[in-house]
């Protein structure tokens, strides 16, 4: 643009405009005048500078709003006619600088394609978003698909350094989205809205920030991984489970723990994930005890998967409880309550499988009921090992031992469940029910079960009759057995009055019988 003092000046503004005022000239008619160094003052340079910031930077204003209804078009950039501090005439940065010292962010900077767009209403991007031209056209669609209020504008590098060079960088602030202002105020708030190859590439990107803290902790409580079966579904990096981890046996594909598409299974996104808290080979006991419930959970809907994953559970929990004696391990108070409180819960939680009778059982196992209604899973707290056969098949559930390893039994307290004389009492006489004779006769295997029962039993009571010194105990199995043919010898039971216990010279027979050694 070009100088008029009513008639054209040979000074050239480098504005966009042309200006025309009364301005003070000198008498060659080729400068403005102003202030020199011999000068301690000059009204006619004050004149000037008068005429420029207070006449042609209001006529400057009010330009660019009669633009707006001259022209319509929605392909113009308002902001192309900002002057510049760096390229404007050294005479003319009165101008510039009252330019920006009045209102100007109210003044429209383009035309969106719907309405005119001033610069308060607008988003404007750092460099740190527009240096790469890929990322800058994401950022915009992720603007348009957010449904954000503000509209995109670029403003030239030369207008952001002539706000930064006049001290008014802070009155665009607000409008200025940099990098991580934009990730956490438009990304991730509305992330389940974007389309989703744009939501995965951009959040890709998002993780080159993945060390400044606020975005961190962003990602770290945002649902915004996609998971299986097909990314539609997005879950927290502390919901997630690494596929080819030990623990990734206890969950499936409908339960949205394993992460989707092919870029988020790199090396580099599984070392990132699981530094925001995706779970790995050993689980927390919170994440374990959820497993647990997925057990009792999945069992009601599909037995058959139920049982595989209760077996694979206790399999998984032996491992931890192993990982968990490791030698650097140091346990604070906070996991001694954690684990107690694992041990107490779990043992509430129908996890372990029942031991299946022996078909030639002549006994009825209390598991029989359970089986028959089609619950072949039971608690810890209601139940005893199956090595305890012999002495609580009639009385209590038991579990199948070669499914619970030694550190699960101790863990879930199986170890300390054991055989009380009330127990016995039980089992004895349903014991003493059985035809030992016909057993004997028909079902070998099931008398050979018969033979190992009693052996137990008789075992148990002898021991419990040496700790009683004061010789209730033997008075109690006499008042209860002592009549009663009680005593398995050969293939039938016999009264203890109808025994011997040395008979050396062969006496015995046929009136008495000798006990079996």
């Amino acid at each position: 643009g070009s100088m008029y003092c009513h008639l054209p000046l040979p000074v050239h503004t480098n504005l966009p405009v042309h200006i025309n005022g009364a301005f003070a000239i000198q008498s060659n008619r080729r400068h403005l005048c102003e202030l020199t160094e011999d000068d301690k003052y000059s009204w006619k340079a004050t004149w000037n500078d008068f005429l420029l910031q207070c006449v042609v930077c209001p006529a400057y204003h009010l330009l660019l709003r009669d633009l707006i209804t001259i022209n319509q078009s929605s392909n113009v950039k308002y902001i192309d006619l900002w002057p510049e501090l760096s390229s404007a005439h050294t005479k003319l940065q009165p101008l510039v600088k009252a330019f920006y010292a009045a209102k100007f962010q109210d003044l429209v900077v383009i035309h969106n394609g719907q309405k005119h767009v001033s610069l308060a209403q607008a988003a404007v991007f750092e460099k740190s978003l527009f240096m790469d031209a890929e990322n800058y056209d994401l950022a915009v669609e992720v603007f348009r698909q957010s449904g954000a209020e503000h509209s995109i504008v670029t403003i030239p590098e030369s207008i952001l350094e002539t706000l930064d060079a006049l001290n008014h960088a802070d009155v665009i602030s607000p409008q200025m989205f940099g990098k991580k202002r934009f990730l956490l105020q438009i990304f991730f708030p509305h992330i389940a809205a974007l389309d989703a190859k744009l939501r995965n590439t951009m959040l890709l990107w998002s993780f080159e920030l993945k060390d400044d803290a606020d975005v961190r902790k962003t990602i770290e409580q945002t649902p915004c991984i996609p998971v299986v079966p097909d990314g539609n579904v997005l879950k927290k990096p502390s919901e997630l489970i690494v596929l080819t981890s030990k623990a990734a046996k206890l969950y499936d594909n409908s339960e949205g723990c394993f992460v989707y598409p092919k870029q988020f299974k790199s090396a580099y996104v599984t070392k990132l994930l699981l530094d925001l808290g995706m779970k790995s080979d050993y689980l927390d006991w919170e994440s374990i005890i959820k497993r647990g419930q997925s057990v009792e959970h999945l069992f009601q809907k599909n037995p058959e998967m139920g049982m595989t994953r209760a077996k694979l559970f206790l399999k998984y929990l032996d491992e931890k409880l192993e990982y968990e004696k490791r030698p650097d391990k140091t346990w604070t108070y906070e996991d001694e309550n954690e684990f107690i409180y694992a041990s107490s819960t779990l043992s509430e939680m129908k996890i372990l499988p029942l031991a299946v009778p022996p078909k030639e059982s002549p006994l009825k196992w209390s598991n029989w009921d359970l089986l028959n209604m089609q619950a072949p899973l039971v608690t810890a707290a209601e139940a005893c090992l199956s090595t305890q056969a012999a002495l609580l098949c009639s009385t209590y559930p038991l579990v199948d031992v070669k499914f619970i390893p030694e550190n699960v039994q101790k863990f879930l307290g199986l170890q300390r469940r054991s055989a009380t004389l009330d127990h016995v009492f039980v089992q004895f006489n349903a014991v003493l029910n059985l035809n030992a004779t016909d057993l004997y006769e028909n079902n070998r295997e099931g008398f050979k079960i018969l033979q190992n029962v009693c052996d137990n039993i008789y075992t148990f009571l002898r021991n419990e009759c040496h700790k009683d010194q004061e010789g209730y105990l033997s008075a109690m199995i006499r008042d209860g057995f002592g009549q009663q043919a009680c005593v398995l010898v050969e293939d039938r039971f016999m009264r203890p009055a109808d025994l011997a216990f040395n008979d050396k010279e062969n006496v015995a027979p046929p009136f008495l019988c000798t006990v079996p050694p």
